[in-house]
């Protein structure tokens, strides 16, 4: 039975690459939510939208939002597990 070796500088590039690429495909998602947010907040507090629109409008924002929240989650949650794994100082 071998014992676990810690990541070598090749594997940490590697899950560096690996990290950086799964944030900019994170930072597209959370940029769409947001536009798509600040698009239906700024229909509603203009006063442009009929009442079933702005009905609409709040459920969009609220399920956008709840979205956002879980993206955002996971990114971080990414981010703080890859840094588990290398020589990165912790807070």
């Amino acid at each position: 039975m071998t014992t676990p070796q810690p990541p070598g500088p090749h594997d940490q590039e590697q899950s560096l690459d690996a990290l950086l690429d799964a944030v900019v495909r994170q930072e597209h998602v959370v940029t769409t939510h947001m536009a798509v947010i600040e698009g239906w907040l700024g229909l509603l507090e203009d006063g442009v939208l009929p009442d079933s629109q702005g009905c609409r409008g709040a459920r969009v924002v609220r399920e956008r939002t709840e979205a956002l929240r879980g993206d955002l989650t996971t990114l971080l949650r990414m981010v703080k597990d890859w840094t588990r794994h290398t020589d990165l100082p912790q807070s």
